[in-house]
């Protein structure tokens, strides 16, 4: 078989986009093409060059962003060469009309969104579109909708929950929807203590100055951000993930990792609510506790720490579902499937 070139666009923007495209770059090697990965935020004639001089077979694009979208489309149209679209938001697949365009900047930014998805081969949509609402009618055919690939021989349950010692963790970005301010606020005047890990936005403004606060007061423990190959470990050393969340979020990976090694999330989300998206977690039915508001979330973990119940089986069962409810061989075929079918077309 003679080897194709692949050309992929997985920006150096960090968190889980460009680890979620690291693991679509090793499915890509595992074919034994020639893959070349581009990664620069950088200006759109050095984009361009990169593909003049690389010629590719397919292009590959994770996540949308906007230069290489651009350069992508354009090359494409002066050299016809199969895309394959990774798009981390349902939500912007499916709303991309012009209704709450308010500048030209945003007109422009949606106009080649619209293209991208127009022109894409094929689609892989990594979070969880709800099932009552149909597709865009311009990917409808096109697309395939998968949630974030998760290794379970990497993410898995190696330290029974019985045995682990340590009790709440939060692993994620320090940002006010994940992590809420008013948790942080509230958590000070309780004994619980929660060990975050991860990058540190809080910023200059009041959140900042309540995780500061949360952190004087020893209810925070923050130990900075995990090597990627070690998250599993420090997953399996914790029986609880905490994620007092309160604003957007189109999925949170960490929840579904924390699933896969038996590590129970502890959620709060409205799910009613008019701020925000509250049926963002209804993918996860089954896999975690909930609550709607942090009094009642804290009341929860005192109640934890103080009667110790044994949540053993809790913990296997849904290790057990996730991995089940989302098989990594299966996207990984299919997207290698997919991969082989665009160059041999």
């Amino acid at each position: 078989m003679t080897a194709k070139k692949i050309a992929v666009f997985n920006l150096n923007v960090g968190s889980a986009i460009e680890y979620a495209g690291d693991i679509f770059v090793s499915w890509l090697k595992e074919l034994e093409h020639d893959v070349q990965e581009y990664k620069l935020q950088t200006e759109c004639q050095h984009t361009l060059k990169f593909l003049i001089d690389y010629n590719p077979d397919l292009i590959v694009i994770n996540e949308y962003h906007h230069r290489p979208i651009v350069v992508a489309y354009l090359y494409r149209a002066i050299d016809y060469v199969p895309i394959i679209h990774i798009d981390h938001s349902w939500v912007r697949i499916n709303h991309w009309t012009a209704d709450n365009i308010s500048n030209q900047y945003e007109e422009v930014i949606n106009m080649w969104y619209y293209h991208i998805l127009r022109t894409a081969n094929h689609i892989f949509c990594l979070n969880s579109k709800p099932l009552e609402e149909p597709w865009n009618p311009h990917v409808q055919d096109k697309i395939s909708n998968r949630y974030y690939p998760t290794d379970d021989a990497i993410f898995n349950v190696t330290k029974p929950w019985a045995d682990r010692t340590k009790l709440f963790c939060y692993i994620g970005n320090i940002i006010p929807h994940k992590l809420s301010s008013d948790f942080l606020v509230k958590v000070c005047d309780t004994d619980l203590i929660v060990d975050c890990y991860g990058s540190d936005f809080s910023g200059d403004g009041a959140y900042s100055r309540a995780w500061e606060r949360a952190q004087e007061a020893g209810n925070i423990r923050y130990h900075g951000l995990i090597p990627q190959d070690k998250i599993a470990d420090v997953m399996n050393e914790y029986k609880y993930f905490v994620m007092p969340h309160d604003g957007y979020e189109p999925f949170n990976w960490v929840l579904k990792q924390c699933a896969f090694c038996g590590t129970i999330p502890l959620i709060t989300n409205d799910r009613n609510t008019h701020l925000y998206n509250g049926k963002w977690l209804d993918w996860a039915a089954g896999l975690y506790m909930g609550c709607t508001y942090t009094d009642d979330f804290i009341s929860n973990l005192e109640g934890l720490v103080c009667d110790r119940l044994d949540h053993s089986e809790m913990s296997e069962m849904i290790s057990k579902i996730a991995m089940t409810m989302f098989p990594y061989q299966e996207f990984k075929e299919e997207f290698q499937n997919k991969v082989r079918e665009l160059l041999n077309g």
